[in-house]
């Protein structure tokens, strides 16, 4: 998969090979990351509500990370416009 910016391939300083593996490691500690913010919603408690499910925590920490990039970022960082399924 590749992003959707400006640059173009000759300003980048690595080949294909080393944007597969920096893909790779950065999709790593996205999950990671998600895990963890899943986790943590799953451990919060709930008011006389249903259990938590760990599948809608898990989509709601998605979003809430999609959000935070957004509003850190905008809506044309290299997250958002992964998410946002632009690919170049």
């Amino acid at each position: 998969m590749r992003l959707n910016t400006d640059l173009c391939d000759a300003d980048l300083p690595f080949d294909d090979a080393s944007f597969d593996d920096l893909q790779s490691e950065a999709m790593r500690r996205f999950e990671a990351l998600v895990d963890r913010v899943t986790d943590g919603l799953m451990n919060d408690p709930v008011d006389n509500g249903p259990a938590h499910d760990r599948e809608a925590c898990r989509l709601a920490a998605i979003a809430l990370l999609a959000e935070a990039n957004r509003s850190a970022f905008g809506a044309d960082s290299p997250v958002a416009q992964v998410l946002a399924g632009r690919q170049r």
